[in-house]
């Protein structure tokens, strides 16, 4: 199997509590694996960046940093394989988020590709994020929209 490179998308679709306490959670969107050989992917997250200088986003995670938290999803497990998205739940709204994915396929041995790009989700110290106005869910839109025209990676919060 090639190195697989992963454009991860992340898009903040809800960071909700889900309940009295600083529970939240996000959905993470990034572009489909398309090796006929694909089987999964693996979504790691962590509150400490793994990116060179400690930067909360960067194009490739430190090689051989781990990530305390990860969940493997099988394909048959998302929703859309051509447009997957995975949901990270009980996260702590008083702390940052950094999350990275990887492919693996279903060959044996069975390979994994590298790291994506990082991403960072900031801390809402304020507890719950207010309710979001017109005027700022259409400019998210764009920023994703422009991102993703870019190929770069976004949070829309």
């Amino acid at each position: 199997m090639k190195i697989l490179f992963i454009t991860l998308v992340i898009m903040l679709f809800a960071l909700y509590p889900f309940s009295d306490t600083n529970a939240a959670g996000v959905t993470l969107q990034w572009d489909a694996n398309t090796e006929p050989d694909l089987a999964g992917y693996i979504i790691y997250w962590e509150t400490e960046s793994h990116c060179p200088d400690n930067a909360g986003e960067c194009e490739q995670p430190i090689k051989d940093s781990i990530y305390k938290n990860f969940k493997a999803v099988i394909l048959s497990e998302l929703p859309d394989k051509d447009n997957p998205t995975y949901e990270v739940k009980g996260l702590d709204n008083t702390k940052d988020y950094f999350f990275a994915v990887k492919a693996f396929d279903s060959e044996t041995p069975q390979l994994i590709s590298e790291y994506s790009n990082q991403v960072k989700l900031s801390a809402n110290s304020n507890g719950p994020p207010a309710k979001p106005t017109l005027r700022s869910v259409i400019w998210k839109i764009i920023q994703a929209v422009v991102g993703a025209i870019k190929g770069g990676l976004r949070i829309v919060s």
